[in-house]
C-alpha cells in the first residue's frame, strides 16, 4: 500500500516536470489546470478519511506548493490564481503557503521571501525541488550557511534529481568558505551521481582547474 502511494505521488511530479517543458502556453496552461483538478480530487479523498489516505497528507501539501511554485516560474501564474483560493481554504495548516506568496504576490522583495523561508520548508519537508527553491532564495538573498544547509538536505532527499544543486553547493564551498575539500567532495558526487549531465561536465571543468 504504502509503495503504491509514493509511486502515484512520484507519478505527479514526473507530470509536473513535464509540464513545465511544454513550449506551447495555451497547452501547457491547459495541463496545469488538469493537474490542479487531480490534486484538488486527491486533496479531497485524504480529508474524506482519517485513516487511509492515498498520498500522505504531507507530501500531497508539499506537491501541491511545488506544482503553484513551477506555474508561477513557468509564466503561467493566472491559472495558479484560479486554483490558489481553493486550495488554500482546504489545506488549513499549509505551513509552506508564506513562502509561495511571495513568489505568487507581487510587491514582496527578495529579503521578505528569504525571511518567511525558515518556518516554511524545514528539516521535515521531503519534497527536494521545494527545498532547492528555498536555497535558491537563501543564496541570493546572501544567507549563505541557510542556503549550504537547504542545498545539503536536497541531495540527501534526491541525490540524483538536481545536479544543479551540487553545483551551487560546490560553488558556495568554493566561493564564500574557502573549503576545498568540501568543494571537492561535493562536485566529485555531482559527477558520480549525474554522469553525462551538463552539471556533471561543468563539476568537471571546475575540478580541472583545481588541478585535481
Amino acid at each position: 500500500m504504502i509503495a503504491n502511494e509514493y509511486q502515484k505521488l512520484d507519478t505527479y511530479g514526473k507530470y509536473l516536470d513535464a509540464v513545465s517543458l511544454v513550449q506551447d502556453r495555451e497547452k501547457r496552461r491547459a495541463l496545469y489546470s488538469w493537474l490542479f483538478e487531480r490534486l484538488g480530487m486527491e486533496l479531497g479523498n485524504t480529508a474524506a478519511d482519517n485513516n487511509y489516505t492515498k498520498i500522505p497528507r504531507d507530501r500531497l501539501r508539499e506537491m501541491i506548493t511545488r506544482s503553484f511554485l513551477m506555474a508561477a516560474q513557468s509564466g503561467d501564474g493566472m491559472v495558479a490564481d484560479r486554483y490558489l483560493p481553493t486550495m488554500k481554504s482546504r489545506i488549513p495548516a499549509w505551513k509552506e503557503y508564506p513562502f509561495l506568496e511571495t513568489l505568487l504576490r507581487p510587491g514582496f522583495s527578495l529579503e521578505q521571501t528569504a525571511d518567511r523561508v525558515a518556518s516554511a520548508i524545514d528539516s521535515s519537508t521531503q519534497d527536494a525541488a521545494l527545498v532547492v527553491a528555498a536555497a535558491r532564495v537563501c543564496r541570493q538573498s546572501g544567507r549563505n550557511q541557510q542556503a549550504v544547509s537547504y542545498f545539503e538536505q536536497a541531495i540527501r532527499i534526491e541525490p540524483t534529481l538536481y545536479p544543479g544543486a551540487y553545483l551551487e553547493l560546490g560553488r558556495l564551498y568554493l566561493e564564500e568558505y574557502h573549503d576545498r575539500a568540501k568543494t571537492v567532495e561535493t562536485l566529485r558526487s555531482c559527477i558520480e551521481h549525474s554522469r553525462g549531465t551538463p552539471e556533471a561536465r561543468e563539476a568537471r571543468r571546475i575540478l580541472d582547474r583545481l588541478a585535481i
